[in-house]
């Protein structure tokens, strides 16, 4: 299984803030909290009242050369702590993952964002396959739009006023 993690502190905001955003996406606000690398976001099928079964589109640019384009169903929640979207291709659940975890600290909230590709057990064979996807300039570009991109959610969640 490859596993990719991107630790990010970020300042004056407090893990229901993300959690909020991350259950609730809409286009428009998807895009203004980054307009020139994010497309689009939203609910494409509704799960249960906590969002568990939640299906949501994804499409973003995360740097010049790479896209995400992907469906993903929210297979485990804990409010305001953890979101796990497994992805979902042709009407088949894949094998991988990202998983937001937000755990608040003394200035803000400590992000983990972790993207898992692969097998467990005898099916981890085919991970190499995953790797010409998410080869080595993928995940330097993810690393990088993290970074990046969680910071300026703070920023756009402080003057947000479509809740």
């Amino acid at each position: 299984m490859i596993k990719h993690i991107v630790e990010v502190h970020v300042e004056n905001v407090m893990p229901q803030d993300f959690f909020d955003f991350m259950t609730n996406p809409n286009d428009h606000a998807y895009r203004a909290w980054w307009p020139e690398r994010h497309h689009e976001f939203h609910v494409t099928k509704a799960g249960e009242v906590s969002h568990l079964g939640d299906e949501v589109w994804t499409f973003e640019n995360v740097d010049d050369k790479h896209q995400l384009k992907i469906l993903g169903v929210i297979t485990e929640i804990s409010e305001p702590s953890k979101i796990v979207w497994q992805f979902k291709k042709f009407g088949v659940m894949l094998p991988s993952r990202l998983i937001l975890t937000m755990e608040k600290s003394s200035a803000g909230l400590e992000l983990r964002h972790e993207t898992q590709l692969g097998f467990k057990g005898w099916g981890k064979i085919f991970d190499p396959l995953f790797r010409f996807y998410f080869n080595k300039s993928y995940r330097a570009a993810l690393t990088e739009h993290c970074q990046i991109e969680w910071s300026r959610l703070a920023l756009f969640l402080a003057n947000y006023t479509e809740r």
